[in-house]
């Protein structure tokens, strides 16, 4: 056990030796059992009201925030550059109650004491492992004086449809995301909206074509009828990130929906991917 734990610091300390004051904050909480992020999060009717007053949404899950500190290099098939490390950064630094995106951070874990997480039931330490860096990063590096959304919120079973459904209704939906996903999509009956334009991206790693992705989504919004209102729906791994924040600051609406509308609508339970 004590080798098993020797090895995971030493490795732990390879991954991070970049960024010395995210090590000394980790080994610092680590060792507290009853440690907890202790963020502050919107309300279902608090979300709900913010999407409709046009914000984005943007979801910073575990693999993102070892993005940020270079503490892996691949994480679901994307490869981990400095352009997309800096990126994740920035959203998080820049994050306000004035900003025109609510980041989502994962509610379910974050928020549990360092003790919970270490007996977890199902994964036991893992869990303590796999979360702790959100947490000591939500210390060190996101503030604090700020509400956030629930990173999972539209994996619970009804979520999407009774907060963003109806508000979504009228709106033109620009689907970013694979060409397998947008097949998905238009094969899945369950998919209400009517208006819905299609850019195509990467199946894995699509963070490498960012600058193309940017760029087909601004011809597709550009010939988007005048009088329809567009809202991108982004579902392309860790590059939607980046994505959510560009357009959200260019005045487009913007919603990383994590796994896509083919899944949400698929009739199925998601809550397994939480």
């Amino acid at each position: 056990m004590k080798q098993d734990f020797f090895s995971r610091m030493g490795r732990f300390i390879k991954n991070y030796y970049r960024h010395p004051l995210y090590i000394l904050a980790y080994g610092y909480y680590l060792f507290q059992p009853k440690f907890t992020a202790g963020v502050n999060f919107y309300d279902k009717k608090e979300f709900t009201d913010e999407i409709k007053k046009g914000k984005s949404f943007v979801r910073l899950n575990d693999g993102e925030v070892h993005f940020m500190h270079g503490g892996i290099h691949n994480c679901y098939g994307t490869i981990n550059v400095r352009p997309l490390e800096k990126s994740l950064r920035r959203i998080a630094r820049e994050y306000s109650k004035d900003s025109p995106y609510i980041i989502g951070l994962a509610k379910r874990y974050i928020n549990q004491t360092n003790e919970e997480l270490k007996n977890d039931p199902e994964k036991g330490d893992h869990s303590l492992y796999a979360w702790m860096p959100m947490k000591v990063m939500y210390k060190i590096h996101f503030p604090h004086n700020v509400k956030y959304a629930d990173a999972h919120s539209f994996y619970i079973d009804g979520f999407f449809r009774e907060t963003v459904e109806d508000y979504l209704m009228d709106k033109h939906l620009v689907v970013v995301t694979s060409k397998e996903n947008i097949e998905a999509i238009k094969n899945t009956k369950g998919v209400p909206f009517k208006k819905m334009s299609f850019v195509s991206t990467p199946k894995f790693n699509s963070y490498s074509e960012y600058d193309t992705i940017c760029k087909d989504i601004e011809k597709t919004l550009a010939s988007i009828p005048q009088e329809d209102t567009p809202v991108l729906i982004v579902s392309t791994g860790p590059a939607s990130k980046p994505i959510v924040y560009e357009f959200s600051k260019r005045g487009i609406q913007s919603i990383d929906t994590g796994r896509g509308l083919e899944f949400i609508y698929s009739g199925e339970s998601l809550e397994w991917a939480m």
